[in-house]
């Protein structure tokens, strides 16, 4: 048989298992067979194969050619995320909850004005950069509470209360830190 490369072989059938591989172990050389060895666990981590992370990282492009349009329901789920979805809160007390800082639009609609309160992270463990966005969709005051511990950094300096400038005023609240929100928009001191 003349010496040949892999790439000048004939295309071979599918593996049945039943194939002899050369393998080393202890340093000894021997031949099992592919489906003996095929589904023997491995428990070592990349870093574990020499030089497998240095090929892997080779492998990765630094500029793909494709757009998020060319990635099937990427920009559609992409859209869906950035929508804030509108909650009303009708009634005369409300304290934000984890679901909330999914992206959310909130409306004060009592007519008696709203005391919204801002839980500190021992209640409520929200992520930082949450956004929470209110509206003082009411004649009633409405109005933002700290929870213990919380800071809201308000224009103008920070304090544990503030309340929406009119009826209208739109507010949002960003996580900053621990305990820490900052507050943007149409507010006052309480």
């Amino acid at each position: 048989m003349t010496d040949k490369r892999t790439d000048q072989l004939p295309e071979a059938d599918a593996l049945d298992g039943a194939e002899l591989v050369a393998i080393v172990q202890g340093g000894h050389s021997r031949q099992a067979p592919l489906g003996d060895i095929a589904g023997i666990p491995h428990d070592h981590a990349i870093e574990d194969v020499a030089g497998l992370q240095a090929a892997l990282d080779g492998k990765a492009a630094d500029d793909h050619g494709h757009t998020i349009g060319d990635v099937a329901g990427l920009a559609a789920a992409l859209a869906a995320a950035s929508i804030a979805t509108s909650e009303e809160i009708a009634g005369p007390t409300y304290t934000l909850a984890l679901a909330d800082g999914a992206n959310k639009y909130k409306r004060a609609t009592n007519a008696g004005g709203c005391l919204i309160t801002v839980p500190p992270d021992s209640d409520v463990a929200f992520a930082i950069d949450t956004v929470v966005t209110f509206r003082a969709a009411t004649a009633g005051l409405v109005s933002l509470v700290a929870g213990g511990g919380v800071t809201l950094n308000r224009p103008g300096g920070s304090g544990g209360s503030l309340n929406f400038a009119e009826e209208g005023a739109t507010v949002q609240i960003k996580k900053v830190g621990a305990n820490a929100w900052d507050v943007i928009g149409g507010t006052a001191a309480a």
